[in-house]
């Protein structure tokens, strides 16, 4: 098992990267239908913005805090904090990605981008 990785096979959910709504929808009810899809893919959204986070830290998200408390953490709405140097980084290919990541884990599902968006994002920059 990999150091600090949480999985749990009842809920599905790998905390690290899971959106703050999937953890509200397993707190309201097991029994509660399947979210539409327009909400999955932006709760796949959100967890892009976390891989993104880690691609542009170098390091695992949430690596300071104890596995078992992420949740909470990311419920109350906290994200990953930039490094110094990433927040002051004049790398064009930083900033770009700190700009999408950002708009990924925006807190209202319907406020983030979506992937037909970051995919355009991606053809139109230019290193």
């Amino acid at each position: 098992m990999v150091k600090g990785f949480v999985h749990s096979k009842a809920i599905g959910l790998t905390p690290r990267y899971s959106s703050p709504e999937a953890f509200n929808m397993i707190k309201s009810s097991m029994n509660e239908p399947q979210p539409a899809h327009n909400l999955m893919k932006k709760m796949d959204v959100y967890s892009y913005g976390i891989i993104l986070y880690e691609l542009i830290e170098k390091r695992l998200a949430w690596s300071n805090i104890d596995p078992k408390h992420i949740q909470d953490v990311i419920i109350s709405g906290q994200r990953p904090l930039l490094s110094e140097s990433t927040l002051n980084t004049k790398e064009p290919h930083i900033i770009f990605l700190m700009q999408i990541m950002t708009s990924c884990w925006k807190a209202s599902p319907n406020e983030r981008c979506n992937f037909a968006d970051i995919s355009l994002s991606f053809e139109d920059f230019r290193m």
